[in-house]
């Protein structure tokens, strides 16, 4: 199935008065940025919501709960299919890297840990090199 079908995603429209260019944002976390344990309105809707009318922003948030760093890290086209034309992106794992204690991800059989993971992610999307200016991250 495509990207759309395999991750859950929240896509919101800007709020506010039409202008040409949109501050694009994509979110990128665990549960924590998609809404765990509130009944109604997740924290998701609320973030998302909130940037899309204060920024006239379009948000994506593509969080999915019990997920760790290495998650897009080794599969940022599957989790983000849109990262590379994105203008910010927010990044929360903290709690779920924070409960790991062995490496997530191999490499030629050296295990990487969530600091690594997270190196590898910033990499990736600092190192645009066929965009003028990388992301805000």
């Amino acid at each position: 199935p495509p990207p759309s079908q395999r991750w859950p995603s929240l896509v919101l429209p800007p709020a506010g008065p039409s202008l040409d260019w949109r501050l694009k944002i994509g979110v990128l976390g665990g549960s924590i940025s998609w809404g765990a344990t509130l009944k109604k309105n997740r924290v998701a809707e609320r973030y998302s919501t909130l940037l899309a009318r204060e920024l006239n922003a379009t948000v994506t948030n593509r969080a999915v709960p019990s997920t760790g760093v290495s998650t897009p890290s080794l599969c940022l086209e599957m989790v983000m299919p849109q990262w590379r034309s994105l203008d910010v992106v927010v990044i929360e794992y903290n709690f779920n890297d924070a409960l790991s204690s062995t490496p997530i991800a191999t490499a030629g059989g050296v295990g990487l840990s969530a600091l690594e993971s997270m190196e590898r992610l910033l990499r990736v999307l600092l190192s645009q090199h066929e965009r003028r200016h990388p992301p805000l991250v």
